[in-house]
């Protein structure tokens, strides 16, 4: 597809845009594809320039000095993150590292060209601003989910999710790779899959889980801690 119309179809304030603006947009702009599990944008405090996902999808978590992970929120298609430019939104706090959770197809823009392109355009500043606040907002769903959903509860969202996200009745994901997505330790959803399956919601099988009681597991994921 031509990189314009894309743009176009993509950014809304594009049309808003003279040829001056449109050329800050894409100067310094890199289009790259990333393979499965491929770091897009290290949590090192560097500024990698706002990303546009064009193809693909993209994880955002957070690494603890153990080496614990925490699921932020998710890119897919169409998705554009100012968090990988700490230098360009100032309220950014905590390191983010985001990785292509498939083969990913990524526009990252060059901080400056973009910054001085918002200053100008009061429509894309407030695009990238709002697109901010969306992707704060998906970083405090997961902390209270953390805080007051039982793991239970967060191990059916996720899998639920999985589900209505790719279709069929399994998900293929190790228990490793659930637990970064739910933010817990591998051991602690180990013991909560096979007692979800005792209970005839599940099938643990290899490389993967297999949902056998969807509806009961969507009533589960939208329980809170009492």
């Amino acid at each position: 597809m031509n990189e314009r119309r894309e743009l176009a179809e993509i950014f809304p304030f594009y049309k808003e845009l003279g040829e001056e603006e449109r050329a800050l947009l894409t100067e310094g702009a890199v289009t790259r594809t990333f393979e499965v599990g491929e770091v897009i944008h290290a949590g090192d405090g560097v500024c990698t320039g706002p990303l546009l996902v064009l193809r693909g999808r993209v994880r955002a978590y957070m690494l603890s000095e153990e080496g614990r992970e925490v699921t932020l929120y998710r890119l897919a298609a169409g998705d554009f993150c100012p968090l990988s430019a700490p230098c360009l939104v100032d309220a950014v706090t905590f390191p983010v590292t985001m990785e292509a959770e498939s083969r990913t197809e990524a526009t990252v823009f060059a901080t400056a060209p973009f910054a001085e392109l918002c200053r100008r355009c009061p429509h894309a500043e407030s695009y990238m601003l709002r697109a901010a606040v969306l992707r704060f907002s998906d970083v405090m769903s997961a902390f209270r989910g953390i805080l007051f959903h039982s793991l239970d509860a967060r191990l059916a969202a996720f899998l639920v999710g999985e589900v209505d996200r790719h279709g069929g009745d399994t998900v293929y994901r190790t228990q490793e790779e659930i637990a970064a997505y739910t933010g817990s330790a591998r051991e602690a959803v180990s013991r909560r899959l096979k007692a979800l399956a005792a209970d005839g919601l599940l099938e643990v099988k290899r490389g993967g889980v297999r949902l056998l009681r969807t509806d009961d597991l969507r009533a589960l994921s939208q329980r809170s801690l009492k």
